[in-house]
């Protein structure tokens, strides 16, 4: 991808010197959570990280959680972005269902699969930051509730929500690349995941993943 986020951006600043500072705040947290996680650096590492005293963090932010808030609306932006410029469609058009729910696992798992410092920022804000996350899951609950509708997921409307939570549980399994059990393959995750909701005619489905 050529551009993180927009320039157009969630965040103004009545100066150009304090549009670069807060810029360069929001920049360095993509590596601190892409290495550490959501919770995992203070504001003192983020301000050595930018460059920054620690005083410039408190003229944008007001906390850290508010600072981690923007950044994820920031980057929640920039991934949606991306995400039309993959599939030349955009998600907020797509018919909700199976196809939808399986190309945004693609999506997803293809940033698992390709290890840079802003996919795995995706992944663990995806997984870790709760507002996101939860987003995310409703999304995925639209979906599968309308593939169970449409008979393409043949499992009891009261198992969508476990079927959910287990697509969750496997992005937190598929970023740990490098597991005791050996390498991740996001491909046989993708196909387990299909088997587990009873998606009828798989290898249809599973043409997506392989675009």
């Amino acid at each position: 991808m050529t551009k993180q986020y927009s320039e157009d951006s969630v965040f103004k600043s009545k100066s150009q010197k304090g549009y670069r500072a807060k810029k360069a705040l929001l920049d360095a947290g993509i590596e601190l959570i892409a290495d550490k996680g959501i919770d995992g650096f203070t504001v003192g590492e983020l301000c050595k990280k930018a460059n920054l005293n620690r005083t410039s963090f408190y003229s944008y932010f007001e906390s850290i959680e508010q600072y981690v808030g923007e950044l994820a609306t920031r980057e929640n932006a920039a991934f949606d972005e991306d995400f039309e410029q993959q599939t030349g469609i955009a998600y907020e058009v797509m018919t909700p269902g199976l196809s939808r729910l399986v190309l945004v696992l693609t999506q997803y798992f293809k940033r698992i699969e390709k290890d840079t410092v802003w996919n795995r920022f995706v992944v663990k804000t995806f997984s870790q930051y709760a507002p996101i996350a939860q987003v995310m899951f409703n999304d995925m609950m639209t979906d599968v509730n309308q593939a169970i509708n449409d008979g393409d997921l043949q499992i009891a409307p009261e198992q969508a929500d476990s079927y959910c939570q287990l697509i969750l549980a496997s992005f937190s399994v598929g970023h740990q690349h490098k597991a005791p059990y050996g390498e991740v393959n996001c491909a046989q995750l993708v196909d387990m995941l299909l088997d587990a909701g009873k998606v009828k005619c798989k290898q249809n489905v599973l043409k997506i993943y392989s675009k």
